[in-house]
């Protein structure tokens, strides 16, 4: 059966969906991929139901019996945003769902190229500034990088999002617990630039947040090994948006751009900030005060940040300070032992 004839088209009118049912729609695409090629016939063709049924086939993983499924919908990206999006401080909801998706063989493809840099970018900024499980989901993109390679989409491994993304987190982390070690900074930086998979940049920003994050640590952009293609810094700009409906989209196509650019004003060396960077920043807040949007989410993920990198800063440092305790004590045991030995020597 052809993925076409499988599929139907989601209405595009209406409430979006919850954040619940946008996992259903998800959920269902990735069972369809799933399951076997043979199989799909059999589960999603109406006309075959009672056939599937009499054939009493078990799931090989659940031990259940397999029973037909309704046509599967193409899902928009945007029901992946809204269920990512939805997810809160502390939750591991996420990271569950996405595991075995992951896991699955690179050979199913539309699984993996499902996902675009946006998603990864969201992924990033969602478990950084919000859940607070980001060193969890940074390891776990990288750690599964060859098999987005091998299944042919190693785009969500990008400069202007991925590692743009990386090297603003790395930069508001430091900050938060004042990290100013250069050898783990360089070690940090070499591996972000080897699970960067496509190096051509687009907007300029990378280079800009790099300098930001070596001049925090103490280190030159040199002794990185970290090489960009050049580019002017380009970023959309507001001007020519006709109505409140291109308002709001470029709103939401470029939040995660804002949170970038202001990291770059907040952080830039010297205080010398882009003069491109400093355009879009300023249009950007204007444009949301134009929408009626009160709030500021560069300000309020500042807020949401600070305070779940300051607990885990704390946490930190309680581990740090008991295993100096016992270490102390093991030491000392040692040399308690170390001069009993002695002693019976003389």
């Amino acid at each position: 059966m052809s993925a076409s004839r499988a599929f139907t088209r989601l209405s595009s009118t209406g409430a979006a969906p919850s954040a619940q049912a946008s996992r259903a729609m998800l959920d269902s695409y990735f069972t369809y991929f799933k399951t076997p090629v043979a199989m799909r016939p059999l589960v999603y063709r109406p006309r075959n139901a009672n056939t599937l049924l009499a054939m009493d086939m078990k799931d090989p993983e659940t031990k259940q019996q397999i029973k037909p499924l309704q046509p599967v919908a193409s899902v928009p990206k945007s029901a992946f945003m809204q269920f990512l999006r939805s997810t809160g401080k502390g939750s591991d909801e996420f990271f569950r769902w996405i595991q075995p998706w992951v896991s699955v063989t690179p050979r199913k493809r539309q699984i993996f190229q499902y996902f675009n840099p946006q998603m990864f970018q969201w992924m990033l900024i969602q478990s950084f500034f919000v859940v607070g499980d980001y060193t969890r989901m940074v390891g776990y993109l990288y750690t599964n990088r060859s098999r987005f390679e091998a299944a042919k989409n190693p785009n969500v491994y990008d400069v202007d999002h991925f590692m743009a993304t990386v090297l603003m987190c790395s930069i508001q982390r430091g900050s938060v617990f004042q990290f100013t070690k250069s050898l783990k900074a360089n070690i940090k930086l070499k591996s972000l630039w080897k699970n960067t998979l496509q190096r051509t940049q687009k907007t300029g920003l990378a280079p800009l947040l790099l300098d930001c994050y070596c001049h925090q640590q103490g280190i030159t952009v040199e002794s990185t090994g970290i090489t960009f293609n050049e580019v002017s810094v380009a970023l959309p700009s507001t001007s020519g948006l006709k109505d409140a409906v291109e308002k709001e989209k470029f709103a939401n196509t470029y939040e995660a751009t804002y949170l970038l650019t202001r990291t770059i004003q907040e952080f830039a060396p010297n205080g010398e900030v882009n003069k491109e960077v400093a355009r879009f920043v300023d249009e950007y807040k204007a444009l949301k005060v134009e929408l009626g949007v009160t709030s500021d989410i560069y300000d309020q993920f500042k807020i949401t940040m600070t305070e779940l990198w300051t607990v885990k800063n704390t946490e930190r440092k309680k581990r740090k300070a008991a295993e100096a305790v016992r270490d102390a004590k093991e030491t000392a045991i040692e040399n308690e032992e170390a001069a009993a030995e002695a002693a019976k020597k003389l």
